[in-house]
């Protein structure tokens, strides 16, 4: 009967005269008082929606590149300027990625976001122009992936290996798909050794473990210009077994497991393109996380 009177439906009314029942006269006696204090609920919600303006609402995420859904990314700090008077706004995002700001009317925004661990987010143009009355706006803001690809690492099983086996090509083929989703980042491509063999001979094979993965990226369709093969030899292992750069004898000799660990390959971003933000034009400050 409720949903019949919001359509304009004329509920059916029956005759005490031809035997209805008392509860049903007591039942459009309750209704017509429930009506009313439904639109006055309604007419609460809308007064609200007027009395806080123009709100942008929107989540800060990454793609995953492998199911092709969006990831949430909490605690960024986001950060709002207007373009009519270069006023700031910092927002901190909760544990989802969500955030809200409160927008003035017949102004051009930009919006974009930092974390930790990741490459500034793309930014994003806001505008009320136009807009007067309350309404509710909606922006994401993206990031880009990680900084650093620790699950997309490569070991070696001995000191002089270079070739990629085929778990090696699974792992680089995942970091491919995520490179082809963000044509505009710049990636180093870090090769390491274990602590067996001199500086020289760790620097070269390091470097070549390297040009061999950007070889094969290449040939997935990466642009060449985009992959800086580096090479770091012995330094900075997993696990220090003894690994610095001119071994001593009281130091103890690493296990096939660990020289395993230290023969790796690591995958960096260094940069993104413009479209990602700059320390220069944007100021993030919020609390650290």
């Amino acid at each position: 009967m409720f949903a019949g009177l919001i359509f304009g439906q004329r509920p059916e009314i029956h005759s005490l005269a031809r035997g209805e029942p008392k509860r049903e006269m007591l039942n459009r006696k309750f209704y017509i008082p429930f009506f009313i204090a439904s639109l006055l609920v309604l007419k609460s919600v809308l007064l609200s929606a007027q009395n806080e303006g123009i709100i942008l609402r929107g989540m800060c995420y990454r793609m995953d590149t492998i199911y092709h859904k969006k990831i949430h990314l909490g605690r960024a700090c986001v950060a709002l300027v207007s373009q009519k008077d270069q006023s700031l706004q910092n927002a901190k995002a909760d544990k989802d990625g969500n955030f809200q700001f409160t927008l003035q009317p017949n102004t051009v925004y930009i919006i974009a976001a930092a974390k930790k661990g990741y490459l500034n987010s793309y930014k994003e143009i806001v505008s009320t122009m136009g807009i007067t009355d309350p309404i509710i706006l909606y922006q994401d803001i993206r990031f880009p992936p990680p900084r650093e690809f620790t699950e997309n690492q490569i070991r070696y099983a001995n000191s002089d290996a270079t070739d990629l086996d085929a778990n090696d090509k699974v792992q680089l083929d995942t970091a491919y798909s995520i490179f082809k989703a963000y044509p505009e980042l710049i990636i180093e491509i870090m090769g390491y050794t274990d602590c067996r063999g001199t500086v020289q001979h760790c620097d070269s094979i390091s470097l070549l473990r390297a040009i061999v993965v950007k070889q094969y990226l290449v040939s997935k369709g990466i642009d060449s210009s985009r992959l800086i093969p580096r090479g770091y030899g012995k330094s900075n292992p997993v696990i220090n077994c003894g690994c610095t750069p001119y071994r001593t004898s009281n130091e103890r000799e690493c296990t096939d497991i660990e020289d395993q660990m230290n023969n790796r390959i690591a995958i960096k971003i260094l940069e993104g393109s413009k479209s990602i933000v700059g320390k220069q034009n944007m100021m993030f400050n919020c609390d650290k996380e």
